[in-house]
């Protein structure tokens, strides 16, 4: 099983994710995963503490989980088929290993509002 290589493009940049410390006060991690052929894994690390199994009363709109976006940046010839399980500090992501499957794409992660 290879591993894509994450890129953090926001708020820090390279691939050192941003500490616990430094997203308190944010609410977006941007990154860059590049995908080879072969890669199947990427795990990126948010560090939002975001809390899944919560309610609204309990944490209000950041409740449930973080919001993903994913954007194919670089695809190669058969585009990435990319899944993702979300969890309390990370983002796992899963893609097919197929040819023309590698490519690069960038995933933000949101949390509602921060948490205090």
């Amino acid at each position: 099983m290879a591993i894509g290589v994450v890129t953090y493009i926001n708020p820090v940049s390279g691939t050192v994710p941003p500490t616990a410390v430094q997203m308190l006060p944010l609410s977006r991690v941007a990154a860059l995963v590049s995908f080879g052929d072969t890669d199947t894994t990427a795990l990126i690390t948010h560090n939002m503490n975001i809390p899944l199994l919560s309610s609204p009363a309990q944490h209000g709109l950041n409740s449930g989980s973080p919001l993903v976006i994913i954007g194919v940046t670089s695809p190669g010839t058969a585009g990435p088929v990319i899944s993702f399980v979300r969890g309390t500090n990370t983002l796992a992501l899963t893609k097919i290993s197929a040819a023309g499957s590698g490519g690069t794409i960038e995933v933000q992660i949101e949390r509602y509002e921060p948490l205090e």
